[in-house]
């Protein structure tokens, strides 16, 4: 991509730009929407939780192989030829992918979700009455959990200076951290507690994320410059700057493993999260606020690494974990120091765990 042509540089899409829908006649309540890439057990596992536990909503299932090499799109036209298959070409990202399922779905409402995750009980169903109960709702979305049980972050807001600077001031929530991090969600989540309440909120997770055919049908599909990450900020945006809602609710569940479709090293994924969020700001709200969206990010990384070095001194029982966070940090730092901006992630930079470990096998 040169430089004329870079999202991240050069010339920013228009509402005109972004795929639309063909203005049909619903056939059912929810077209579930499934991109796949080289997840043929979890993609399968999925299915069958999906067909298993919806009941009360009239649904149709779309899944779009991104190019899969593990035998992923045969697998569904063998064991569930109810199910209407894209078959791509190539990798074209997640934002692509889920446009080719919408273009071909006839729902009230799509449900964008990951191949990694498991549908408990009726959440499908509950979805689409919770969406039902709300006309003013565009979007909305419910709990995520790890296998375990445990909460995982679910949506959250847009992040702000103001916010992300109390944040990291919080003693409170850097003690919650250490001690039980896994009950503190880090900005730009909602914090833990938040979670458990349903709430209007900025934007919902790509995992599991339902949407309005007319709010689609109004502001456009997704953005299909972000290959991965923050495409589901842009779209909620879109919708809420529409004059839509966008609700989470914790009612119903949905069990998400989480990054199971592809692998990519610490440095490479924060250059690429920065890069897309940097995009975004760029996009709805200009280059000054884009620049201070690094400038915020560089000064919170810098306070935020002097903590955790600290605390890696001082508790040495807990020093994987403040390791972890040490590397993390200064990723973003090294990110936020380039003169230039970073390109977005594209379909090259990304490598499915399984093909990741043949290669690996082989020496490469």
């Amino acid at each position: 991509m040169t430089e004329e042509t870079s999202p991240t540089r050069g010339p920013l899409p228009q509402a005109a730009d972004y795929p639309k829908l063909d203005v049909r006649e619903s056939a059912c309540d929810v077209s579930v929407v499934i991109v796949n890439w080289n997840t043929c057990d979890l993609l399968r596992a999925c299915l069958q939780s999906l067909f298993a536990q919806t009941r009360r909503a009239t649904y149709e299932v779309v899944v779009v192989d991104n190019a899969s090499a593990d035998g992923s799109a045969d697998m569904v036209a063998r064991d569930f030829p109810e199910v209407v298959l894209v078959r791509n070409a190539r990798n074209e990202g997640f934002a692509r992918g889920c446009n080719q399922g919408m273009q071909a779905g006839r729902g009230r409402y799509f449900l964008l979700l990951n191949s990694d995750t498991t549908i408990v009980e009726d959440a499908v169903s509950d979805l689409v009455s919770f969406m039902d109960k709300f006309e003013g709702a565009g979007a909305g979305g419910c709990a995520l959990l790890f296998p375990d049980g445990y909460l995982q972050p679910s949506c959250g807001w847009f992040p702000s200076l103001r916010a992300g600077f109390f944040r990291m001031l919080s003693v409170r929530a850097l003690f919650q951290r250490v001690v039980d991090k896994r009950k503190h969600f880090s900005s730009p989540f909602l914090s833990y507690a938040q979670h458990w309440k349903e709430r209007d909120v900025d934007w919902i997770v790509g995992a599991c994320l339902i949407v309005r055919r007319e709010a689609a049908e109004q502001v456009g599909l997704m953005d299909e410059t972000i290959f991965l990450f923050a495409e589901e900020w842009d779209w909620c945006y879109r919708i809420k700057k529409a004059g839509w809602r966008i609700i989470y609710t914790p009612g119903p569940k949905v069990i998400h493993l989480g990054s199971a479709s592809w692998t990519m090293s610490d440095g490479k994924r924060v250059r690429a999260i920065l890069a897309s969020q940097q995009y975004f700001y760029r996009k709805h709200f200009g280059r000054t606020r884009a620049t201070m969206f690094k400038i915020g990010t560089c000064l919170g990384s810098l306070m935020k690494s002097l903590i955790w070095v600290s605390l890696y001194l001082v508790y040495p029982s807990r020093r994987p974990f403040f390791r972890q966070r040490i590397i993390w940090n200064l990723h973003t730092l090294q990110w936020c120091l380039q003169a230039r901006p970073s390109e977005m992630l594209k379909s090259a930079d990304v490598v499915a765990p399984a093909l990741s470990k043949s290669t690996m096998a082989r020496g490469g």
